[in-house]
């Protein structure tokens, strides 16, 4: 009998480092971070998320983005979930 695994998200097994911004201290520690870990970063403004995350994984990282206001409890708790 053939055994099926559940797909599991690779941040379930290894650290994530989190970023939030997207200016130039976000990116010079997502650049850091990154070179050890998958990241996720978090900024208000879409376009520039996109933008970032998109030049990242062109240089070799592992990220994703999620657009969040954190200075918002509903939208951090809708993160965080």
């Amino acid at each position: 009998m053939t055994e099926f695994s559940r797909p599991v998200a690779y941040f379930a097994d290894v650290p994530v480092a989190l970023v939030v911004g997207c200016g130039d201290m976000g990116m010079g520690c997502a650049r850091i971070l990154g070179k050890r870990q998958p990241l996720v970063m978090v900024d208000i403004d879409g376009a520039r998320l996109a933008q970032c995350t998109e030049t990242l994984q062109a240089e070799g990282y592992s990220v994703s983005g999620r657009q969040c206001d954190i200075t918002s409890s509903e939208q951090v708790a809708a993160f965080v979930e």
